[in-house]
């Protein structure tokens, strides 16, 4: 993903009139550690040489996840860590791609589908309408299963859909977020599709059953990695995004709601 320094990059034998190059990364950098604003996070001096910036706020490494491998950054975005979603929204070369943020969306839904089709298998955490087809599943014909796995796609579809744009909408709203370019949304979305991994944890149900009030707490993990996101894209500490999660849950269960009243007949029971 970046070009890997050689041994020799921090050493001692760095001819002392070498110029650094005109560094990579020029705009929209920041320290992972603190969020200090910089110019550049690494110098570049030929053949493979870089040095790591230093950041004046805090003494720390400005980044450094630029010597990661990409598999290390994403254990670290599973775990929550803020320096790699800061490293993801602010310091990221190359960018992501509509294909790849695309991509991201959907494995969601991927994981949704798995997670509504485990809580109908086992009819908790769902409420079927008495009339419904889908109702008694011993009696289901190959039609109707894949009738209904088509349903569940769908419905996880519209809810993926209208979570993210009700959390885009609302930092819109913001007044610094509205400078930002077409390219820092695409960043945005590409980690906050990341930022619900956690509903990976739902695969856990091939290997063994849980009670299904554990998809609420997987829905709190995902919830915290959204607010997280949008407090590190701001980057402004003075500004709470807990209420954008709060509203974008309220829509996605009203969404449920009124696909409900129109006809669908399931509605789910889940935090996200």
């Amino acid at each position: 993903m970046y070009a890997r320094a050689n041994d020799n990059r921090l050493g001692p034998s760095m001819p002392a009139t070498s110029v650094p190059k005109t560094t990579q990364r020029r705009l929209s950098c920041c320290c992972v550690e603190c969020g200090y604003v910089v110019s550049s996070t690494y110098r570049d001096y030929g053949k493979g040489n870089i040095r790591l910036t230093i950041c004046p706020n805090c003494n720390h490494t400005v980044d450094k996840y630029v010597e990661f491998e990409a598999i290390l950054i994403m254990i670290d975005l599973m775990l929550g860590k803020p320096q790699a979603y800061r490293h993801l929204l602010h310091n990221r070369r190359p960018l992501l791609s509509y294909q790849q943020v695309l991509k991201m969306f959907a494995v969601i839904v991927m994981l949704d589908w798995n997670t509504k089709a485990y809580l109908a298998e086992r009819d908790a955490g769902v409420y079927f309408r008495t009339n419904s087809l889908y109702k008694t599943i011993s009696t289901y014909s190959v039609f109707q299963i894949s009738q209904l796995g088509l349903h569940y796609f769908v419905l996880a579809v519209v809810e993926n859909f209208v979570y993210m744009l009700t959390l885009w909408a609302a930092v819109r709203v913001h007044p610094r977020w509205r400078q930002f370019s077409r390219t820092k949304e695409l960043q945005f979305l590409g980690a906050l599709c990341l930022s619900n991994f956690g509903k990976l944890f739902a695969w856990l149900t091939v290997i063994w059953e849980y009670n299904w009030t554990v998809v609420h707490v997987i829905g709190a993990i995902v919830m915290c990695s959204n607010y997280l996101v949008l407090k590190i894209y701001a980057n402004d500490e003075t500004y709470d995004p807990l209420i954008a999660i709060v509203l974008a849950v309220g829509v996605r269960a009203l969404t449920q709601l009124l696909l409900f009243a129109l006809g669908n007949p399931m509605i789910f029971f889940t935090l996200i």
